[in-house]
């Protein structure tokens, strides 16, 4: 499954509706949703990243499974959505970005072959993107940096995430995981170490992390039936240094990490309806992840027939934010306030 941290697609906007609190199910969870409404077109890329107390994304599939090079700013606290100048570089979907500074970096992504129509000895070609641009959202332009030392194609997958006024760039090919640190003051790209092992990459506080998905196998005297028990292992890397650590602890297992906050990290479990009514709302259940202490509390769980898969993802001030698609042609979101009671 391809990792990404976080992005949107399509324009229009439709009116804002009122902001309801979700009912809190157990009593002793923390936090609380509020749902702001439905906004986002479906079909929008996961990948988006923040600048200043705005969200930045776009790119995606239309409906009739065709690429768009749309973008857009979403505004938490006014809770709008306003199209901004399209990327240049051509449509795509699956692109890779990051915000740093006040600026924000994409690139990358593919344009499948039913949609640019491109032959080679009557194969079918999907063209694959190695541009990387430069986002300036006071001037709302778009500026052509360094190419990305490597492209997302149909070997391998791209995910990208910021840290300390740098880029990084993870690789994952041929089971590897190859690092790349960018530098925005001299728009270089420079190898870094690959992570140890393979699982869901994510920037918490000052650090990197890698939580790996593990299986062991665990044998019973009794009858010497096997059991296979996942487990989860954390790496942790420091850029100073340039390498990775196995931490203590682990995170969340069957979850997708959301955004950090606060020095955590947010994970969602999605728990699908077992009932085979098609709807019957999803559980999206939050947990946050202390890297110090490597513990996963688990916080509030949704209940909502707009649940169904989460969309983007990312955080400004002292909330979360989040969309989930059901059904509809528009992404819904919800903002999280992990230290809010029920």
């Amino acid at each position: 499954m391809r990792l990404k941290i976080t992005l949107l697609r399509v324009l229009f906007l439709l009116g804002m509706t009122a902001c309801q609190k979700e009912k809190a199910e157990p009593a002793d969870t923390i936090g609380t949703f509020t749902s702001l409404g439905a906004h986002f077109p479906n079909g929008m890329n996961k990948t988006c990243f923040t600048v200043g107390q705005k969200a930045y994304a776009g790119m995606g599939i239309r409906p009739g499974d065709y690429p768009t090079n749309s973008w857009y700013e979403y505004d938490p606290q006014l809770n709008v959505l306003v199209s901004k100048a399209p990327l240049p570089g051509g449509k795509r979907y699956d692109p890779v970005g990051f915000g740093i500074g006040e600026k924000g970096y994409l690139g990358g992504g593919q344009n499948p072959w039913y949609s640019i129509k491109l032959y080679e000895n009557d194969l079918k070609t999907t063209r694959f993107y190695q541009d990387f641009w430069q986002y300036d959202p006071n001037t709302d332009h778009w500026q052509e940096k360094a190419a990305l030392p490597v492209r997302d194609d149909s070997t391998n997958a791209l995910v990208a995430v910021s840290l300390q006024e740098k880029g990084y760039l993870l690789e994952i090919k041929q089971g590897r995981g190859n690092l790349w640190e960018y530098d925005p003051k001299k728009d270089q790209w420079e190898s870094r170490a690959p992570l140890p092992k393979l699982g869901r990459f994510f920037a918490i506080a000052q650090k990197l992390y890698c939580l790996v998905t593990v299986s062991k196998t665990s044998t019973t005297d009794a009858s010497s039936y096997q059991s296979y028990i996942e487990q989860t292992e954390l790496w942790e890397y420091t850029p100073s240094q340039n390498e990775w650590l196995r931490k203590s602890g682990s995170g969340p297992q069957h979850s997708y990490f959301l955004f950090s906050l606060n020095d955590k990290g947010y994970f969602a479990q999605i728990e699908e309806s077992t009932t085979g009514n098609p709807d019957q709302a999803d559980r999206i259940t939050l947990w946050a992840f202390d890297p110090v202490s490597g513990i996963s509390t688990r916080k509030n769980t949704l209940s909502n027939s707009q649940n169904q898969n989460i969309g983007v993802s990312f955080s400004t001030g002292e909330k979360g934010y989040f969309t989930s698609e059901y059904r509809t042609l528009v992404q819904h979101v919800w903002a999280f306030d992990p230290l809010a009671n029920p």
